[in-house]
């Protein structure tokens, strides 16, 4: 499971996106992502935060966690829409 400001993205898979609601231009914004998985029956989790600026896309990979899993990291695409 991803999360994203506390709002569980519905899309599922390696990459997935979300899209910020309008962003005023030249200004970063920070986002906190969460990804939970199950290791061994134990739910473990990894939280990054992601600069985000309007009208730039910006990326966060949660490789610490899914190392463990010895599987592909998901990636989340944050896009920063423009006033």
């Amino acid at each position: 499971m991803v999360i994203v400001e506390g709002q569980p993205l519905q899309s599922t898979g390696r990459e997935r996106t979300f899209r910020t609601p309008d962003l005023a231009p030249a200004e970063e914004f920070v986002y906190t992502v969460r990804a939970t998985v199950m290791i061994d029956g134990k739910a473990e989790t990894e939280t990054i935060k992601v600069n985000v600026v309007a009208g730039e896309v910006s990326r966060a990979s949660f490789e610490k966690l899914f190392t463990r899993l010895e599987r592909p990291a998901p990636s989340v695409v944050t896009t920063g829409l423009r006033k």
